[in-house]
């Protein structure tokens, strides 16, 4: 177990994109259980798929997360049998401006049109520099939490 410490923002417009990538990478996040939160991400384009397992705490910004492996023909045969229900699909991008890593979310079907910038933190009151292409931050904003994007989408907002 461990503690995922993340902040979140609304991007705000395209200059995030002429950033130099670390990696790009197509996720489904199918999620069996929603409270507590457990879900199966499979990133089809590298044949792998993790199980994870979160608590919410006191504060938005932490969760306890327990992460682990699982056989990716499994987890889409899991995927196909909801077929798109209790599901998130999105782009991550992974960017690092001024040393520190950004992931960047693109997310596509009910939720097309959102991304979302995140960044994790070693501890809920570590100072950041936001860069420019990020506005409002949405940490607090349940709505934003993949969970909840996948039982209420975007486009029904």
């Amino acid at each position: 177990m461990s503690l995922e410490i993340e902040r979140k923002f609304i991007v705000t417009d395209d200059s995030w994109f002429c950033n130099e990538f670390e990696s790009v990478t197509d996720i489904e996040q199918v999620y069996l259980s929603i409270d507590p939160c457990v879900r199966i991400r499979i990133s089809d384009d590298l044949k792998q798929a993790k199980m994870c397992c979160e608590i919410s705490t006191d504060d938005p910004r932490v969760r306890e997360e327990i992460e682990f492996p699982i056989d990716y023909d499994y987890a889409r045969r899991i995927a196909n049998e909801f077929n798109g229900k209790q599901s998130v699909f999105k782009e991550r991008f992974v960017i690092n401006v001024d040393g520190r890593k950004w992931e960047v979310d693109r997310f596509f079907d009910e939720n097309l049109g959102l991304v979302i910038a995140e960044i994790e933190l070693s501890h809920a009151e570590e100072e950041i520099v936001v860069p420019s292409w990020c506005g409002e931050e949405v940490t607090d904003d349940p709505r934003f939490l993949n969970v909840n994007l996948a039982q209420t989408p975007y486009i029904n907002w």
